[in-house]
Parts: structure tokens; sequence; C-alpha cells
């Protein structure tokens, strides 16, 4: 499964991607690259949006079955 994040800009596979949870935003360090610093991938207002946001993306790869794509939301769209 693909993951894309808010604003487009990174397109990483989701099973080679670590997924690091703050209080208001999700980074992922990809395995596979060079760059080891983590990419910013969504930020939300609140952690009950951030939370809700990373139910979506499990139902989806359970769903999908790992094929698919996941674009995080913008904050609004939550």
């Amino acid at each position: 499964m693909r993951i894309i994040s808010q604003d487009g800009t990174i397109n990483l596979p989701y099973e080679m991607t670590a997924l690091i949870v703050s209080e208001n935003y999700i980074q992922a360090v990809f395995a596979g690259g060079i760059q080891q610093s983590p990419y910013v991938m969504a930020m939300y207002s609140t952690q009950d949006k951030l939370l809700s946001v990373l139910d979506a993306l499990d139902e989806k790869f359970i769903v999908s079955r790992g094929d698919g794509i996941f674009s995080f939301p913008k904050d609004g769209e939550v």
C-alpha cells in the first residue's frame, strides 16, 4: 500500500515505512531510502483527529489487504 502526505509531496510504501506519532503530527521514516530523517506526513489540530486518521489508515490497510493508496486527509476533513 502507498501512503501519501497531506500536501501530496511525499509518497512512500507503507510496508517499508515506520510511522512516528507525536502530539499532533505524523512523521514517516522510509527504510529503503538514503534520507534517515523523518518526513512530516500530516499535522492535526487535536490528538483525537490524529488518532482517528491512524484508525482509518489501519482500516484501509486491512480492507485493501495491503494493496491501495491512503492519502492523509487535511485537518479540516477529519
